[in-house]
């Protein structure tokens, strides 16, 4: 059966992952390398138990490989999450990066 716990770790760990795809978006909205550009990719993060990035990887293609290239280089830049973690959350996450100029 479900336990109350495991709906509230799945709670946490949905928080998170909302609260690190804005995070990550808003860096990438203000990086250099990447805000002119037009992307939505899905991306694999893997956190340190700080919050820090591990590392980060493009699930899919934009389709533009200078894109792809500057939105790992960005990716590479990003200094992660403000806060830890939840203790129980399942590695890596996967945030959708979007940067739709033209809608």
């Amino acid at each position: 059966g479900m336990t109350a716990d495991s709906g509230a770790t799945r709670l946490a760990a949905t928080a998170f992952g909302n609260a690190a795809s804005r995070a990550l978006n808003e860096f990438l909205t203000r990086d250099r390398g990447v805000k002119l550009r037009d992307y939505k990719v899905r991306v694999q993060l893997w956190l340190t138990p700080a919050g820090g990035l591990q590392r980060a990887e493009l699930l899919d293609s934009t389709g533009d490989a200078p894109t792809d290239e500057a939105l790992r280089a960005a990716l590479n830049r990003f200094p992660g999450t403000a806060h830890p973690p939840p203790a129980k959350l399942l590695q890596p996450m996967r945030v959708l990066i979007s940067n739709r100029l033209l809608g």
